[in-house]
């Protein structure tokens, strides 16, 4: 394969900038591909971490209302 890797910067979104990472893996076996999906996450969170920043999980408010009208 001649580039088996690719990162773009897919589009923007609320308070968002979306990365699209791709990278093909010449395996057929599902553990060796989860082994390999997992060691490149890791290296991509090593990576955001080597330059000073960290990514960043959404986070949701659920508001409950304790009072019940019937």
């Amino acid at each position: 394969m001649p580039d088996s890797r690719r990162v773009r910067c897919k589009e923007f979104g609320d308070d968002v900038l979306k990365i699209e990472v791709n990278a093909y893996l010449s395996t057929t076996d599902w553990g060796v591909y989860l082994e390999l999906a997992e060691e490149l996450n890791i290296r991509i969170l090593a990576t955001v971490a080597a330059a000073g920043t960290s990514l960043v999980l959404p986070a949701r408010v659920l508001h409950m209302d304790t009072e019940c009208n019937r």
